[in-house]
Parts: C-alpha cells; structure tokens; sequence
C-alpha cells in the first residue's frame, strides 16, 4: 500500500519509504497507484491557470496516454487519419527550372520554370514519378477545373501569369492517396518566387 502523508522533518524518501509530499522521492523501481473504488485515480491541482499540473523530464512517448486537448486544440480541430503536411518555396532564376515541392507517396514534383523575359508566362509543371497512372486536376480558378490522367515520368504543364498566380493540384494515386497542392507563383524585379503546401491523406 502506497501512503501520502507530509512529513516536514523528512526531506528526502527511498525505495519502501512513504511518499512525502514536496520533497524529493526516489524508488528502484515502479511505482503504482492503484485505486480499488470508482472515479479518477489521481487528480493533480496547480495553483494557477498558468501553472502546469505536470512537469515531465523527458520526451518519450508515453503510451496509453489519452489527452483532451493537443496544444489548446480539441480533437475536431485536428486532421485525422494517416497523411503529412509538407511545404516548400524557392527563388527561380531567368531562364531555369526548380523544384518547389515533393511528395513521396505517391512520388510527385512540382517545378517552376521561370522564362527569361520576366513580362512573359511561366510554368508551373506537376511531374508524375509514382509507379501507376494517377488522376490530375488542374485548377487556376476559372470554371472548370483541367483533368489529365498522368503516367510515370509524364508532365503537367500549367501556365501561370508573371504578376501572380494560385493553382491548386488535386492528384490521386494508388492506395488511394490524395494530394493537393495549393501553389503560389509570382515574376519579381528580378526572378520568380514560387511557394507550396502539400496535404497528403492516405
């Protein structure tokens, strides 16, 4: 059995001793709390709201640990399900081509290529390096979104106008995986800008 008690004369506790409450205890082992009644177990009060009720030494995973919030986010705030969240952004030189963003399941790449005269187009290009076929729509916000089945190795081409521009590609590969990029291009005094975010679901 496990006793509380608050012992002033004491300031230190061992294995077997008694758990003195704000002094330092110290066991060889695990120690368990274990609460033959109903309700909570443990019920841990700090002193403020700014206070923490908890304070751990160490950053492993503790596992069954079922939390209500998640940095002051509730559950439904939260995307659920297996996927990640990836971005990127590069600084396009006249007259070449860069990588902005990858994903790699499935395996895509979104390039830019930034013209030599910065008054013209440039090109946004989503590049297919999956193994299967995957389902390509394109939309720059006119009406109607552009489909195009990609292969491996196969390329879709987007035109994008110097002074700005949003395309956003939503793509699904095998599993089925979805992605969706939203990427945002601008021709600067200069060179281009090209910026995008990945969400992946699986």
């Amino acid at each position: 059995m496990l006793a509380l008690v608050g012992v002033d004369a004491a300031t230190y506790a061992a294995t077997g001793d008694s758990l003195l409450l704000g002094r330092v205890n110290e066991a060889d082992g695990l120690t368990t709390l274990r609460n033959t009644g109903t309700g909570a177990t443990l019920r841990l009060v700090s002193s403020g709201p700014n206070r923490p009720n908890l304070d751990l030494s160490s950053a492993a995973r503790i596992y069954n640990m079922n939390a209500d919030l998640l940095d002051g986010m509730d559950a439904s705030q939260l995307v659920h399900g297996v996927g990640e969240v990836r971005q990127g952004a590069n600084d396009v030189q006249l007259d070449t081509s860069q990588t902005v963003i990858t994903t790699p399941d499935p395996g895509l790449t979104v390039d830019y290529r930034c013209p030599q005269d910065l008054a013209a187009n440039g090109t946004l290009v989503l590049t297919n390096q999956s193994s299967g076929t995957v389902n390509t729509f394109s939309d720059n916000g006119t009406s109607n979104p552009y489909y195009q089945p990609l292969g491996w190795s196969d390329e879709l081409p987007n035109p994008t106008a110097p002074a700005g521009e949003h395309i956003t590609l939503h793509v699904q590969g095998l599993g089925p995986r979805i992605v969706t990029f939203e990427v945002y291009s601008v021709h600067r005094s200069g060179d281009c800008h090209a910026q995008a975010q990945a969400v992946v679901t699986r």
